[in-house]
């Protein structure tokens, strides 16, 4: 669904010696919860799922929604029917991972072309959205911004910058880190 991506610093090709000089195409809110996304049968049936399963607590929460949200049901049709593959984030208080989230929902993390794999610009169908939740953008920070934000922001897990020649990186927030390192741990 999305192409793959480091934590800044995490390997040879996201270092910040890398990156710095990279001109910044748009900042996204990194959500803390399961990636999302619809595939139509061959029979019209249009089916949720989590990263790599149909049938995880995850996918069947997220087929839900389809099933129950208008909204989300015409969007993810049209995409579909246009050739666009809707990549989500499934967050919710009962898939908690780190953040607190309050509420459910599937938040639009990208738009793609299923055909050409090209990253499509939200802001291009807006007026498909219909209410639809939409990962906050960030793109007046620079990537400075980002890197003394993060020791100081509490609440998100952090930021995806992706780049104009198309690399993307995530930048976590020390908060989270540290967090999800205790919840990780309890679960060894």
């Amino acid at each position: 669904l999305l192409d793959k991506f480091w934590n800044m610093d995490q390997s040879d090709c996201s270092l910040y010696s890398v990156v710095k000089n990279f001109k910044i195409k748009n900042i996204y809110e990194k959500m803390d919860g399961s990636i999302a996304s619809f595939i139509k049968l061959p029979n019209g049936r249009v089916v949720g799922k989590s990263k790599a399963s149909f049938i995880s607590d995850q996918a069947i929460q997220i087929q839900k929604i389809y099933d129950r949200w208008p909204n989300i049901k015409k969007f993810v049709d049209w995409t579909l029917d246009n050739n666009i593959i809707a990549v989500f984030e499934y967050i919710s208080p009962s898939n908690r991972i780190v953040v607190p989230y309050a509420n459910t929902d599937l938040v639009l993390l990208r738009l793609r072309d299923n055909t050409t794999g090209e990253y499509l610009d939200i802001n291009n169908y807006v007026d498909k959205l219909d209410g639809i939740t939409v990962a906050e953008s960030q793109d007046e920070r620079t990537l400075d911004d980002l890197i003394l934000a993060k020791d100081i922001e509490e609440g998100k897990e952090g930021y995806i910058v992706q780049f104009e020649n198309g690399k993307m990186i995530k930048i976590k927030n020390s908060w989270y880190i540290a967090l999800h390192h205790l919840f990780t741990e309890e679960l060894n």
